[in-house]
């Protein structure tokens, strides 16, 4: 038996990020950096390691980071290694290319930007410590995350693998299917939601988002384009 699943609006959700899109614009070294990696981003134009992609882990970095109260220069840092910690991806799977490959790129990408605009040293090397702790690896055919190397670096973490939690990364998971070489079905998203469940999140505020959407997740993931489910 078919049957139309209608998911419910996302109360309090729409406009999310509004508050650190506010915040963004206001920060003349993002708008820069943001700049840059757009017009860098035909490079790394893969299916879901993209620019895109880097933009949103960002965001959603700043809106957890702001949650917990953290200062602006964290903020920047989280801002900048989210733009930067895909940059030049590959968008192959891990069996494929591994990760410190990608990660490599990514940091050689961003210290010659750091080198070319003067960045705080600091600031600098807050970002290439948070960058290098969010590479994978797959061991024995299971993904293995570094633990978070600092508190603020746990806050990119949390933001790289709890995307599903926010609109922009829910639209951009058939990307991540097509560089899995998978099917975006009900099957694919169930399996992500399942990720999203066990994997271990570090900050409070993720914590606290994925607890309030469980049920929205539940039926999200067993919706196909086009709103329909078997039963």
């Amino acid at each position: 038996m078919v049957a139309r699943i209608k998911v419910r609006r996302e109360t309090g959700l729409m406009g999310e990020l509004e508050s650190v899109d506010a915040w963004w614009l206001g920060q003349s070294l993002l708008k820069d950096a943001q700049s840059h990696c757009r017009r860098a981003g035909p490079r790394f134009a893969n299916p879901y390691h993209n620019i895109k992609h880097c933009e949103s882990v960002a965001k959603v970095a700043v809106f957890y980071g702001m949650k917990a109260g953290l200062e602006r220069n964290d903020l920047l840092a989280l801002s900048f290694a989210g733009l930067f910690h895909d940059m030049d991806h590959s968008g192959k799977p891990l069996d494929v290319v591994p990760d410190v490959e990608n990660i490599s790129k990514a940091l050689r990408e961003f210290q010659r930007y750091s080198t070319h605009h003067f960045l705080e040293d600091g600031l600098s090397r807050a970002v290439i410590r948070i960058i290098a702790n969010t590479e994978v690896q797959k061991i024995d055919g299971q993904i293995r995350f570094q633990e978070p190397s600092g508190e603020v670096d746990a806050f990119l973490r949390d933001a790289d693998v709890s995307q599903l939690l926010f609109s922009e990364g829910r639209k951009m998971q058939a990307g991540l299917a097509q560089e899995m070489g998978l099917h975006f079905n009900p099957a694919f998203r169930r399996k992500a939601v399942d990720f999203l469940y066990s994997v271990r999140l570090y900050t409070k505020p993720a914590q606290a988002r994925r607890a309030s959407m469980r049920d929205f997740m539940n039926t999200w993931c067993m919706e196909e384009s086009g709103g329909r489910v078997e039963e």
